[in-house]
């Protein structure tokens, strides 16, 4: 349910702050992938998941960020509630299923993902005209062609536990809109908006929602 404020439609959950109001239970027996999950955004995410009761929580990020990964993981790690750490690199072809095949390989019969949420990105800021074609390529393969990547093999697997589907959420930022001297990083996330509006509208009849 919603409701029109400034023309823009405001989900009725959210309290008085504008934030969002969870129940306590509200992802108890789910499976969550965290993209990006060990510092930052994913992190945080990571641990509200965890306190809302999930099943499963998969951290997973480079392998450079593996000491971090893996300290959360095990913070977090309950008699109900089972967190990992799986390495990879999205932007490197085929890790999105390797990462879902490991994930599947350690959860067993009872794998599936509810939940997948893709935080994963890096800034190398500059102005336009001084930044290196290296400089530009990488901040868009990591931050739009790794998740388009991750999200594809995500999609796949969800399509597969219909009618249940699942629920992806992409994180972008502000900077999609224009910010000097994050030219890269801003078409990065520009990308990453045109991809979930059109993924949304692609894959709503099998059960996915993607924002």
């Amino acid at each position: 349910m919603s409701q029109m404020h400034e023309g823009f439609a405001v989900p009725t959950y959210l309290n008085k702050d504008g934030r969002v109001e969870f129940t306590p239970h509200e992802y108890e027996g789910q499976i969550a992938l965290i993209v990006g999950g060990s510092r930052g955004i994913g992190s945080s995410v990571v641990r509200k998941i965890a306190e809302l009761g999930a099943k499963g929580i998969i951290i997973n990020s480079r392998s450079k960020s593996r000491n971090e990964a893996e300290a959360l993981a095990t913070k977090l790690s309950t008699d109900t509630t089972s967190v990992c750490y799986i390495a990879g690199d999205i932007a490197e072809p085929g890790a999105g299923i390797d990462i879902i095949k490991e994930a599947s390989s350690r959860f067993g019969v009872d794998f599936r993902l509810d939940q997948v949420i893709i935080s994963a990105g890096i800034r190398d800021d500059g102005l336009f005209t001084h930044m290196s074609d290296e400089q530009i390529r990488r901040v868009m393969e990591v931050n739009f062609f790794g998740t388009a990547f991750i999200a594809r093999d995500v999609i796949r697997q969800m399509r597969k536990q219909k009618p249940r589907g699942g629920s992806i959420v992409f994180i972008s930022s502000l900077a999609s809109m224009g910010n000097p001297g994050q030219a890269n990083y801003s078409a990065s996330k520009g990308a990453i908006n045109s991809l979930t509006r059109t993924l949304a509208k692609e894959y709503a009849g099998s059960n996915i929602r993607i924002n």
